[in-house]
């Protein structure tokens, strides 16, 4: 009976701990702060199934053993500077681009003959300034250039203002364990910070798209890589650092993607668009029908997401994921007295890491 007195003390500690506050994660810097984010991604494919035949010939036989690598690496650097933040959401900022580039390496080889070849691309964005500002009645951000009258506003179109990685937050307070879900197409973002910074494509000054409007809107586009992007991502709260880390939360992010979409009418109305543009004279019944242009993405991995209870900004994130890509094409052709159908399989796989860190 004695050690029943002890009961109530042994206890304490498990009744402290089930009656901690719940933490409340919230992008929330102060105005006027200066933040900036440093990507650095990469990544790696390896052929591993390909196919083709046309007109019932397998051609997979003639080219020979077949075979192709690629690795890709992604630097980019931002400063953010805060005018107004309202509602977990920045409402006015600037954005300074910093260094961005795109370098890497392909190899392939076909019937025993190979070839190598190396890219590095710059922004054209470096040094610029652009004003991002909230508009409460179109539900998004405008953007102007800052103090640059001679800037091509065009390249403003294909900016991602967020990079605050916001998005992976859950809505309300948690305890360490609870889970949440995050939405695919945003994940999707990180693995071209920023957007289209602009990065100098031979070509892309001389080329003339003004009266080109595209196959796809917005809403098209995002419908398709929505469906690219079907799966699971799982944000798990693992609790708060000890000592000097007690103002750091770490959130686990669980990745399991597995979509597929036919973009056949998409690519036959952009083929259809870009020779009108282009001015070329083709017969419309020349152009190749494509039965089928599917893709399929297949992405799997876990990363870390530490955000910084102090500034209510991100601190950092990492992931490491497997990839898989698969593209199917069916197409139907008769030109020049030539008819029939030819049809290919090509199967990549992969690994990438994103990793992404914000300095104060």
């Amino acid at each position: 009976m004695k050690n029943l007195r002890f009961l109530p003390l042994v206890a304490i500690p498990a009744f402290l701990a089930f009656t901690q506050p719940e933490t409340e994660l919230t992008f929330s810097p102060s105005k006027d702060a200066s933040i900036e984010i440093t990507f650095e991604n990469s990544a790696e494919f390896f052929l591993d199934d390909f196919s083709a035949s046309v007109m019932g010939n397998d051609m997979t036989a003639m080219l020979g053993a077949v075979d192709m690598s690629m690795n890709m690496e992604m630097e980019s650097t931002f400063t953010d500077n805060y005018s107004s933040v309202r509602g977990g959401r920045p409402v006015s900022f600037e954005r300074t681009y910093g260094a961005a580039n795109i370098g890497g390496d392909f190899t392939g080889s076909s019937d025993g003959e190979s070839e190598s070849e190396s890219f590095s691309i710059d922004s054209a964005l470096e040094d610029s300034t652009v004003r991002f500002t909230w508009n409460e009645d179109d539900e998004e951000y405008t953007r102007a250039f800052v103090d640059d009258e001679e800037a091509d506003e065009s390249l403003l179109e294909g900016l991602f203002p967020r990079l605050d990685l916001s998005f992976m937050l859950p809505e309300g307070e948690v305890n360490p364990a609870d889970t949440w879900a995050v939405d695919p197409i945003q994940l999707a973002s990180l693995m071209i910070p920023g957007g289209d910074l602009a990065y100098d494509i031979e070509g892309r000054d001389d080329a003339d798209f003004s009266d080109f409007e595209g196959a796809m809107g917005n809403e098209e586009a995002y419908a398709a890589v929505s469906k690219l992007m079907e799966g699971d991502v799982t944000a798990t709260f693992k609790g708060m650092g000890e000592d000097d880390s007690s103002h750091l939360a770490e959130i686990l992010i669980e990745v399991d993607i597995s979509g597929e979409e036919d973009f056949a009418d998409m690519v036959a109305d952009a083929i259809r668009k870009g020779l009108e543009a282009s001015g070329q004279d083709v017969p419309m019944d020349q152009i190749p029908e494509f039965n089928t242009f599917a893709m399929a993405v297949g992405l799997e991995g876990e990363g870390t997401l530490i955000w910084d209870m102090r500034s209510g900004h991100v601190s950092s994130f990492s992931m490491s994921s497997e990839i898989e890509l698969a593209l199917a094409m069916n197409m139907s052709f008769d030109m020049e007295g030539m008819a029939g159908d030819a049809e290919g399989e090509v199967v990549l796989g992969g690994a990438a890491e994103i990793n992404m860190e914000a300095s104060y």
